[in-house]
């Protein structure tokens, strides 16, 4: 069934010119990848967890998880307007 997606040029024939080991290489790269992906959802799933258990979850307006994203949120808009004055300033003038 995939030659039929190959002919339909649908999917790339084989690539069958190259040597294994760059094969390898490309595939160790992926992995170390998906790896650091992993840590960083891993981190944002513990981080998510301990918000969950801090938040009582009852009628109260009061939430730990809102008060976090805000905060976060600000401190990157914050960042980005930061980021944006600085490239957006020709050199040599002062904001202000």
């Amino acid at each position: 069934m995939i030659r039929h997606y190959e002919a339909q040029g649908l999917l790339p024939a084989p690539l069958q010119q190259r040597a294994s080991s760059k094969v390898k290489q490309l595939a160790l790269a992926h992995i170390a990848l998906l790896e650091q992906k992993r840590d960083e959802w891993q981190q944002m799933k513990a981080s998510l967890a301990d918000l969950a258990a801090s938040c009582h979850g009852d009628a109260h307006p009061e939430c730990p998880i809102l008060a976090e994203l805000a905060t976060g949120c600000a401190a990157q808009s914050r960042a980005a307007a930061a980021n944006i004055s600085a490239s957006s300033s020709p050199r040599g003038t002062e904001n202000g």
